[in-house]
């Protein structure tokens, strides 16, 4: 699906299971490569839907800002030793899923759609917890609720004048604050992440994969929509997630069912 031999980052370097960015014990370390993924698959399915050029081109416009979302992220985990530079990407990580959300549900690209930050993140974080329960994932679901607090702030963060008038119950986290707190109080960013990030961007998964997977006949047809996907799931079944196996048992690692779930097509991800 994507030639091997182009030297990009997503490529060469977005691979949590080899950049070493990621602590074993962080679930974005599954999560972020669950969407690098995600990000080609539905780059695939797009070129599979050249006979319908609306959807083609709102398609395009939702699988496109997940690179960004996984890329600010790693960016922002790297910086360890600069929490503003971290916050910031985090930031833009978290302005990258409430965007693609906003195009999920804005078929014309000129009428974008006008739901609230706080909506869409009760939205998601409502989708994540669902989708926790049925996988039996240990997660602390009253705690899922800080997340639309602590999201917030962090999507405010160094936009005081915003935050002001947008939500004015929430206050901000500051660069010049940051700037004046000893390293070891501003915390590990990706525990910050773990927070908000995460079930926000399980419950972007779970909108992309019922948008254009499960509702995809009743965007395009039965037939056209069965003939697409078969086509799909038989590139990732026999091309990708093979050779996706191959990396995480060679490193040691073996996606969760949370993660798994959230992929396309129907790879038995138990037996590698």
């Amino acid at each position: 699906m994507v030639d091997e031999l182009e030297n990009n980052w997503l490529n060469v370097s977005s691979s949590p299971f080899l950049n070493g960015i990621y602590d074993s014990s962080d679930p974005a370390l599954y999560l972020d490569q669950v969407v690098v993924i995600v990000n080609a698959s539905l780059a695939k399915l797009a070129t599979l839907l050249t006979d319908f050029p609306e959807v083609q081109a709102h398609l395009d416009r939702c699988w496109k800002p997940l690179a960004a979302i996984v890329a600010h992220h790693q960016g922002a985990v790297s910086l360890k030793q600069n929490p503003i530079a971290s916050f910031a990407l985090l930031r833009e990580s978290l302005s990258s899923i409430l965007a693609c959300v906003g195009e999920i549900h804005s078929t014309n690209e000129d009428e974008p759609s006008m739901t609230p930050a706080d909506q869409i993140i009760a939205m998601l974080l409502d989708g994540a917890s669902e989708h926790f329960r049925a996988t039996s994932y240990d997660i602390n679901h009253p705690m899922m609720k800080l997340g639309s607090v602590v999201g917030l702030t962090q999507l405010c963060f160094g936009q005081s004048k915003l935050t002001s008038g947008l939500f004015p119950n929430i206050n901000p986290m500051l660069p010049e604050n940051l700037a004046a707190m000893d390293l070891d109080k501003v915390g590990d960013i990706s525990k910050h992440s773990q927070v908000a990030r995460f079930p926000l961007l399980v419950g972007l998964l779970l909108t992309l994969k019922r948008k254009w997977i499960h509702q995809l006949e009743r965007i395009i047809g039965l037939e056209d929509a069965l003939v697409a996907r078969a086509y799909l799931y038989v590139a990732l079944e026999n091309e990708v997630y093979p050779k996706l196996a191959e990396v995480m048992n060679a490193e040691g690692y073996a996606f969760p069912e949370w993660a798994s779930t959230l992929l396309l097509g129907n790879y038995n991800w138990s037996n590698e």
